[in-house]
Protein backbone atom coordinates (compact mmCIF):
# COMPACT_ATOMS: atom_id res chain seq x y z
CA UNK A 1 0.00 0.00 0.00
CA UNK A 2 1.25 3.52 -1.16
CA UNK A 3 0.45 6.01 1.59
CA UNK A 4 0.57 9.74 0.16
CA UNK A 5 3.63 11.15 2.68
CA UNK A 6 5.49 14.48 2.08
CA UNK A 7 9.41 14.09 2.74
CA UNK A 8 10.72 13.82 6.19
CA UNK A 9 6.43 12.73 7.41
CA UNK A 10 6.97 10.83 11.19
CA UNK A 11 6.08 7.17 10.83
CA UNK A 12 5.20 5.58 13.92
CA UNK A 13 4.97 1.99 14.96
CA UNK A 14 1.72 0.48 14.13
CA UNK A 15 1.89 -2.29 16.86
CA UNK A 16 3.85 -3.09 19.46
CA UNK A 17 7.01 -4.62 17.79
CA UNK A 18 10.50 -5.93 17.76
CA UNK A 19 12.91 -3.95 15.09
CA UNK A 20 14.10 -7.01 12.75
CA UNK A 21 16.05 -4.73 10.23
CA UNK A 22 17.19 -1.39 8.46
CA UNK A 23 18.44 -2.12 5.41
CA UNK A 24 18.65 -0.09 1.68
CA UNK A 25 16.91 -2.77 -0.87
CA UNK A 26 18.40 -0.88 -3.38
CA UNK A 27 17.63 1.83 -6.25
CA UNK A 28 15.67 -0.73 -8.31
CA UNK A 29 13.89 -1.59 -5.10
CA UNK A 30 12.28 -0.15 -1.98
CA UNK A 31 15.33 1.47 -1.03
CA UNK A 32 15.79 1.75 2.64
CA UNK A 33 13.20 0.15 4.61
CA UNK A 34 12.52 -0.78 8.34
CA UNK A 35 11.13 -3.96 9.25
CA UNK A 36 9.07 -4.81 12.05
CA UNK A 37 8.20 -7.77 13.77
CA UNK A 38 4.94 -7.96 15.41
CA UNK A 39 2.64 -10.49 16.93
CA UNK A 40 -0.35 -12.62 14.80
CA UNK A 41 -2.78 -12.12 17.54
CA UNK A 42 -2.25 -8.27 17.63
CA UNK A 43 -2.58 -8.08 14.33
CA UNK A 44 -5.62 -10.00 13.94
CA UNK A 45 -6.83 -8.36 16.96
CA UNK A 46 -6.44 -4.87 15.45
CA UNK A 47 -8.52 -5.70 11.80
CA UNK A 48 -10.86 -3.03 10.98
CA UNK A 49 -14.26 -2.98 8.76
CA UNK A 50 -12.70 -1.82 5.60
CA UNK A 51 -14.46 -3.53 2.13
CA UNK A 52 -12.42 -3.53 -1.22
CA UNK A 53 -12.64 -0.49 -3.11
CA UNK A 54 -10.55 -0.50 -6.20
CA UNK A 55 -10.89 -2.77 -9.47
CA UNK A 56 -8.79 -5.58 -8.80
CA UNK A 57 -8.16 -4.98 -5.12
CA UNK A 58 -7.55 -8.61 -3.59
CA UNK A 59 -7.71 -9.36 0.55
CA UNK A 60 -4.24 -11.15 0.71
CA UNK A 61 -2.15 -13.13 -1.88
CA UNK A 62 -0.79 -16.26 -2.19
CA UNK A 63 1.20 -17.69 0.47
CA UNK A 64 -0.11 -15.09 3.15
CA UNK A 65 -1.37 -17.13 6.56
CA UNK A 66 -3.20 -14.62 8.89
CA UNK A 67 -3.56 -17.47 10.93
CA UNK A 68 0.87 -17.22 11.49
CA UNK A 69 2.06 -16.59 14.76
CA UNK A 70 3.89 -12.95 13.73
CA UNK A 71 3.96 -11.24 10.73
CA UNK A 72 6.90 -8.18 9.93
CA UNK A 73 5.45 -4.74 8.76
CA UNK A 74 7.81 -3.45 6.04
CA UNK A 75 8.23 0.61 6.42
CA UNK A 76 9.25 1.38 2.37
CA UNK A 77 11.20 4.55 0.61
CA UNK A 78 12.35 5.97 4.06
CA UNK A 79 14.91 8.79 4.49
CA UNK A 80 16.46 7.67 7.64
CA UNK A 81 15.33 5.60 10.93
CA UNK A 82 15.05 6.67 14.02
CA UNK A 83 15.25 3.51 15.93
CA UNK A 84 16.80 0.63 14.02
CA UNK A 85 17.39 -2.53 16.64
CA UNK A 86 15.32 -3.37 19.60
CA UNK A 87 11.91 -3.28 20.78
CA UNK A 88 9.33 -0.29 20.00
CA UNK A 89 5.62 0.50 21.57
CA UNK A 90 2.81 1.39 19.22
CA UNK A 91 2.65 4.96 18.68
CA UNK A 92 6.53 4.88 19.02
CA UNK A 93 8.30 7.47 16.18
CA UNK A 94 10.88 4.98 14.09
CA UNK A 95 11.61 6.90 10.82
CA UNK A 96 10.89 9.36 8.49
CA UNK A 97 9.64 8.80 4.95
CA UNK A 98 11.64 9.68 2.05
CA UNK A 99 11.90 8.84 -1.85
CA UNK A 100 15.22 6.23 -1.52
CA UNK A 101 14.97 3.22 -3.88
CA UNK A 102 12.37 3.08 -7.16
CA UNK A 103 10.63 6.58 -5.91
CA UNK A 104 13.74 8.37 -5.92
CA UNK A 105 12.30 11.55 -7.46
CA UNK A 106 8.35 10.81 -8.01
CA UNK A 107 5.98 13.46 -7.89
CA UNK A 108 4.13 12.32 -5.38
CA UNK A 109 6.22 11.17 -2.24
CA UNK A 110 4.60 8.03 -0.41
CA UNK A 111 5.41 5.69 2.22
CA UNK A 112 4.93 1.76 1.00
CA UNK A 113 3.66 -0.01 3.76
CA UNK A 114 3.35 -3.88 4.30
CA UNK A 115 2.53 -6.84 6.18
CA UNK A 116 4.29 -9.64 4.92
CA UNK A 117 5.00 -12.93 6.05
CA UNK A 118 8.66 -12.55 5.22
CA UNK A 119 11.48 -9.85 6.57
CA UNK A 120 12.34 -9.41 2.35
CA UNK A 121 11.88 -11.55 -0.48
CA UNK A 122 8.30 -11.65 -0.48
CA UNK A 123 7.87 -11.80 -4.31
CA UNK A 124 5.24 -10.04 -6.75
CA UNK A 125 2.12 -7.75 -5.90
CA UNK A 126 0.68 -9.47 -2.99
CA UNK A 127 2.43 -12.77 -3.01
CA UNK A 128 2.89 -13.86 0.87
CA UNK A 129 1.77 -10.17 1.50
CA UNK A 130 -2.18 -9.41 3.00
CA UNK A 131 -3.57 -5.92 2.14
CA UNK A 132 -2.79 -3.20 5.08
CA UNK A 133 -5.56 -1.52 4.13
CA UNK A 134 -7.78 -3.72 6.74
CA UNK A 135 -5.56 -3.13 9.57
CA UNK A 136 -4.74 1.01 9.33
CA UNK A 137 -7.19 3.74 9.61
CA UNK A 138 -7.38 5.56 5.93
CA UNK A 139 -7.78 9.29 6.39
CA UNK A 140 -9.69 11.03 3.61
CA UNK A 141 -7.64 11.89 0.96
CA UNK A 142 -6.17 15.75 1.25
CA UNK A 143 -6.45 16.55 -2.76
CA UNK A 144 -4.61 20.39 -1.97
CA UNK A 145 -2.08 18.92 -0.05
CA UNK A 146 -0.96 16.37 -2.50
CA UNK A 147 -1.43 18.67 -5.47
CA UNK A 148 0.54 21.03 -3.68
CA UNK A 149 3.27 18.86 -2.83
CA UNK A 150 3.33 17.23 -6.50
CA UNK A 151 3.78 21.02 -8.35
CA UNK A 152 6.33 21.71 -5.84
CA UNK A 153 8.23 18.19 -6.69
CA UNK A 154 7.88 19.10 -10.44
CA UNK A 155 9.82 22.30 -9.90
CA UNK A 156 12.41 20.81 -7.76
CA UNK A 157 12.98 18.12 -10.39
CA UNK A 158 13.57 21.12 -13.59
Amino acid sequence: MDLFADINTPCYACLDAEIIQYKNEGSSGYGNVLVLKINGESLRASVNDYSLEFTDEVVSGNGFNLNADHFYLRYCHLSSAVLTTGNVKAGELIAYTGDTGNAKGVCNPHLHFEIAMKVSGNGIGLINRYNPAFFVNLQKINEDLQTNVKERRFKEKK
